[in-house]
């Protein structure tokens, strides 16, 4: 029993050492966190003083670049740097200092700036201010060079008003000179004026007497001369009936009369060479072979060996134009041989070809060369004529040009 007790004592010593010695262990292991816990608070704080001293730096160095930005201002005067960016980016960098600057490059023609930080108008100002400087220096300048230009303009003006008035003093001394002058030739010449009124009118008188005599002597010279008039017409109108009619010898003879329509028809036709508008002497002859000349004819209408004419003239309407009459041109040959020479591109008309045209004209007897010379009767005028050398030549000679229409007619087609 006793034996078990001092077990158990014994147990309870081992324990109680056990637990000393933990106690003791824990003791010295708390005491080294603690003094760990001290030193890193002491670190922390120090840290926390350094943090502080820094966070004031900072501040510091932000209210300094507030006031750099927004000038001698408080720090509660911007409580955030937004409101500040907001202001100094819209306000003063956007809508002052750019629109400055890009209205100034504006006027210069030069391309707008678009910035987005504050300091970079800054690289821009220098060469703006510069160009400012040249501007505002050629300016002055201009404005020196207009200034003496004004001035001597002033100096120029004052010395011509100085001459003008010089002279202006001169030419009213003149002028009263003149008016002396002209007054005493007023009073001479109203004193001629009633000399020569005075001559004027008997002048008059004798002259009206004059003209009394001469106005009896300008009606009887008048009656003398209505009298030769008359006189003159009679022989005019005798003359016109023997005028060169001796020696004249007929081309042809009038066929057919149609007197209400004042028509007649002739004997000659396209077969000897005969053209419209030519215009005969139509006359008879009488006993003794003499010549009466009866009136005149224009040709109308050509036919194959006739042709139709209209009575331009008759002399004497008991002697009218019958069939029989001789008539004769001195314009008409119909011995000659006419030439005609083709000038431009082709015929207008798509009814014949110029073959057929040639060849008819030559059955006609006429002549068909490709150059014109002297010796050309006709220039035939067809498409573009008018750019061909032939033309340009016919013209410089002369040479009668007729058009492809004529042509056609004078052939019958």
């Amino acid at each position: 029993m006793a034996h078990r007790e001092g077990s158990i004592y014994l147990y309870l010593f081992v324990v109680a050492c056990v637990l000393f010695l933990i106690m003791t262990v824990m003791f010295f292991v708390n005491n080294a966190a603690m003094q760990e816990m001290v030193a890193n608070n002491s670190s922390l704080n120090d840290k926390l003083k350094r943090a502080q001293d820094s966070n004031k730096t900072l501040v510091d160095d932000i209210n300094a670049l507030k006031e750099l930005i927004g000038g001698p201002r408080t720090p509660q005067d911007w409580p955030n740097l937004a409101d500040l960016r907001n202001h100094f980016f819209k306000d003063e960098l956007v809508e002052k200092a750019q629109r400055a600057i890009n209205e100034t490059l504006a006027g210069r023609g030069e391309a707008p700036r678009s910035y987005t930080h504050l300091v970079e108008p800054y690289s821009d100002l220098p060469v703006l201010l510069q160009k400012v400087k040249e501007a505002r220096e050629a300016a002055e300048q201009a404005s020196q060079r207009a200034q003496e230009i004004e001035m001597k303009a002033k100096k120029d003006a004052d010395a011509t008003v100085a001459d003008l008035r010089k002279s202006s003093d001169e030419t009213k001394k003149d002028l009263g000179e003149c008016q002396t002058k002209l007054e005493d030739v007023q009073n001479a010449a109203k004193t001629r004026e009633a000399e020569l009124l005075a001559e004027m009118d008997k002048v008059r008188e004798g002259l009206l007497e004059k003209i009394v005599y001469l106005n009896r002597d300008r009606n009887m010279m008048e009656n003398k001369v209505r009298s030769l008039e008359t006189i003159i017409a009679d022989l005019r109108k005798e003359m016109r009936k023997e005028e060169n009619l001796v020696d004249i010898k007929p081309d042809g003879r009038i066929e057919q009369v149609l007197s209400s329509m004042g028509k007649a028809w002739i004997n000659l036709g396209r077969v000897n060479h005969l053209t419209n508008g030519l215009k005969f002497r139509v006359y008879q002859t009488v006993k003794g072979g003499k010549k009466v000349f009866k009136g005149s004819i224009e040709i109308q209408k050509v036919d194959e060996t006739t042709s139709e004419a209209r009575i331009t003239e008759e002399v004497d309407p008991l002697n009218a134009i019958i069939p029989g009459d001789l008539i004769t041109s001195p314009f008409y040959d119909p011995k000659a041989t006419p030439v005609f020479v083709f000038a431009g591109s082709g015929l207008e008309s798509k009814d014949v070809t110029k073959e057929f045209v040639e060849a008819k004209m030559k059955s006609y007897g006429a002549e068909i060369r490709k150059n014109v010379d002297s010796n050309t009767t006709f220039l035939v005028a067809l498409k573009e004529f008018e750019a061909t050398p032939e033309y340009k030549t016919a013209k410089e000679l002369g040479v009668t040009i007729i058009r492809e229409k004529d042509l056609l007619e004078f052939i019958g087609h």
